[in-house]
């Protein structure tokens, strides 16, 4: 053989080869678009689709049921009607379960992108053409920049529209709250007023003759009844003021997840603009932090301004009412065995 044919086969060789490995790399590609890719998409959007079914039936019960539900019913968690917050945290968990699919969907596609993109060079890779290599790779680069930063708008317009439907659902469950502690407040408040500075033997109290069956010490020890009443009125009235502060603590939440979107979106604008760098990367975490800190203290104030409320409207005085009740039942011998009321 000579050496010119030792070379044109060589080159057969390698042409061959190079063929072999186009092919293989394209069939790689349509065998993860085909087993992969098209099943999980379509597992992947059905998915998506009941989320936003659950997420849309539960936000079309909230309205209505800020307007039906007994504000003044007594709240526990485990009831068979769940009161807005917990319905709100559902809402909250469906949103947050749909964002996840939504960010599987996009790591699927950028996979598939990827591997095309292997595709679509290795023959100018075999073929050492560096120019259009330079080129392919420069184009799927931005292709993958405008594709975050699509993807970060996508969710940021998501948890806004999500943070509309919590804050107009916050702010009317804590008005019903707070209206409906104005409702009894005044009530108890002159109930309250009614019990002696001084706490003694001559001050009566009328107890129902069933409790005197499950508590025989109170034909010894009727003050214990009104303290027992007096506990059980203060956390039945507070749950109002739990309940507007779990709500407010919730809006903070969600607000604060839309800061950390803004953040993104901010981030994938500047990298695909070529201005990230370390200075605004600074710069864009100090300014999240502020608002997060805006938010937080925002928050500090309006939970404050409910505990004064109650404070002033009913707790202080509660407070000392049973104070003077514990005073008389430690000073007379009747305190023993009350820790747990208390």
């Amino acid at each position: 053989m000579s050496y010119a044919d030792a070379a044109k086969a060589e080159a057969d060789f390698a042409l061959t080869e190079a063929e072999s490995t186009k092919a293989a790399s394209k069939a790689s590609f349509e065998l993860f678009q085909t087993a992969v890719v098209a099943p999980v998409n379509d597992l992947l959007m059905d998915r998506v689709t009941h989320a936003t079914s659950l997420f849309e039936q539960l936000r079309s019960q909230l309205f209505v049921d800020a307007h039906t539900q007994d504000p003044t019913a007594t709240q526990e968690e485990g009831d068979e009607q769940p009161e807005l917050l917990e319905k709100l945290t559902l809402l909250k968990w469906i949103f947050e379960a749909r964002e996840a699919l939504h960010m599987e969907l996009y790591e699927l596609l950028s996979e598939r992108n990827d591997r095309y993109r292997d595709v679509v060079i290795e023959p100018y890779r075999l073929a050492g053409r560096a120019e259009k290599i330079e080129g392919a790779e420069r184009f799927f680069a931005d292709d993958a920049l405008k594709r975050r930063l699509e993807f970060e708008q996508g969710g940021l317009q998501r948890a806004g529209e999500f943070m509309d439907v919590v804050e107009s659902n916050v702010l009317r469950g804590v008005e019903v709250q707070l209206s409906a502690f104005w409702d009894i407040a005044p009530g108890l408040r002159g109930i309250l007023e009614k019990i002696p500075r001084e706490v003694g033997h001559e001050f009566r109290v009328q107890i129902p003759a069933d409790e005197y069956a499950e508590n025989p010490g109170y034909h010894e020890w009727p003050m214990q009844y009104l303290y027992s009443l007096l506990e059980h009125g203060g956390r039945s009235t507070y749950q109002f003021i739990e309940s507007q502060t779990n709500l407010l603590c919730l809006l903070h939440e969600v607000k604060t997840a839309v800061v950390a979107n803004k953040v993104r979106v901010a981030q994938a604008e500047r990298v695909k603009e070529g201005e990230e760098t370390e200075a605004v990367r600074v710069q864009t975490e100090a300014e999240r932090e502020e608002e997060e800190r805006r938010l937080t203290d925002d928050l500090k104030d309006k939970v404050r301004c409910v505990e004064e409320q109650w404070e002033s409207a009913l707790g202080g005085e509660l407070q000392q009412v049973k104070e003077r009740v514990r005073e008389f039942l430690e000073r007379e011998g009747g305190w023993e065995g009350m820790e747990d009321a208390a």
